[in-house]
């Protein structure tokens, strides 16, 4: 488990992280209720609390779809570095 703080990331008992983590511009900052990274790259994902219409209570709620610039081939294997993965050339 690795945790944001002010200085970058940390594990579960408070070391620094590195070299495991990257930020992703190309995918949304949402509530994220749910998703689903296909082998090449593609990611359906949900947020139930997307704004609906100016009426009290009227959540919208919306599914969205990630498609990366280049897929990444499912049979290249695991990916082993964060630069092989296939969100890194979306925008």
């Amino acid at each position: 488990m690795v945790a944001r703080n002010g200085n970058g990331f940390t594990d579960a008992s408070g070391k620094p992280v590195s070299g495991q983590v990257a930020w992703r511009n190309a995918l949304a900052t949402l509530s994220w209720e749910g998703l689903h990274v296909y082998p090449n790259g593609v990611v359906y994902f949900g947020d139930e609390l997307r704004p609906g219409t100016d009426a009290a209570d009227a959540d919208g709620g919306a599914v969205f779809k990630f498609v990366p610039t280049i897929p990444r081939n499912p049979k290249a294997g695991k990916i082993t570095s964060l630069d092989q993965s296939p969100l890194v050339t979306a925008t």
